[in-house]
């Protein structure tokens, strides 16, 4: 456990100012000396390890899942550090393909698929009104 109440691999939800009610950003918590240290994917930039403070600047959160991952802190930095390099991709790196690849698991449904979806409806629609 960290500062927070956080514990090491608990997974952040933040509402995003621009559409506070309608999309959300993810960090996944690492718990290195105590701190808690948020990993995330921001849009338009690549991957950013922050204290927690840094992370929330004033945005309400929840941990939306609670502990996803086994791994400790280091096993986190270094797939932290592994994924570093990687450019936000709304379609194919977004903030929740990345606490996903982070935790080792899948359980925060991806934009990637969303706008899939979104797409194959429109695709269907504009058939059916042809």
């Amino acid at each position: 456990m960290c500062e927070h109440g956080l514990s090491n691999g608990d997974v952040l939800r933040v509402r995003v100012a621009k559409a506070p009610n309608l999309l959300h950003h993810y960090g996944i918590v690492i718990c290195y000396a105590g701190r808690a240290l948020v990993a995330h994917c921001p849009a338009g930039s690549t991957p950013v390890l922050e204290p927690f403070a840094d992370f929330m600047q004033g945005r309400e959160w929840e941990v939306n899942f609670g502990r996803q991952t086994d791994a400790g802190p280091v096993q986190l930095i270094e797939r932290f550090n592994q994924l570093a390099q990687r450019e936000y991709d709304l379609a194919a790196f977004n903030c929740e393909d990345f606490v996903n690849r982070m935790a080792g698991t899948t359980y925060v449904a991806g934009k990637g698929f969303i706008w899939a979806a979104f797409a194959l409806t429109v695709a269907l629609l504009l058939f059916l009104i042809d």
